[in-house]
């Protein structure tokens, strides 16, 4: 069936975007759409969309505790995925420079290079 019988485009939309603020990982997108569905499935909405509102409620069931700690704060662990904080590191490394310095330009092609030599150690 195609997916704009199923799904509002705009609650894919909004998926995605939840999503990638959270984890980046497109299978969780997936599996929110997934479970959304399900979810509109388990109302017995005969030729019932997903919609925003079916999105949202299972973004929050899934990722409610997570985020809520990511906006107060209090997670003990990194909030950003692996490759944001690799990149992050080597604007750092690249730029020289240390956290709240002043903010100065780099070229992409030494930016590359770092991010590759950082992404080697990493994976030692």
């Amino acid at each position: 069936p195609e997916i704009e019988g199923v799904m509002d485009p705009s609650a894919i939309q909004f998926c995605a975007r939840k999503i990638s603020v959270i984890t980046g990982d497109i299978r969780k997108a997936l599996d929110i759409c997934r479970r959304a569905i399900e979810l509109v499935e388990m109302k017995g909405q005969q030729g019932g969309k997903v919609t925003i509102p079916f999105i949202s409620k299972v973004v929050q069931e899934v990722y409610g505790g997570q985020i809520q700690n990511q906006l107060s704060g209090k997670t003990s662990e990194a909030t950003l995925p692996l490759q944001q904080q690799l990149l992050l590191c080597s604007v750092a490394i690249a730029t020289n420079q240390k956290i709240g310095a002043k903010a100065s330009t780099v070229a992409a092609g030494k930016l590359h290079t770092t991010l590759t030599k950082v992404g080697t150690f990493v994976q030692r």
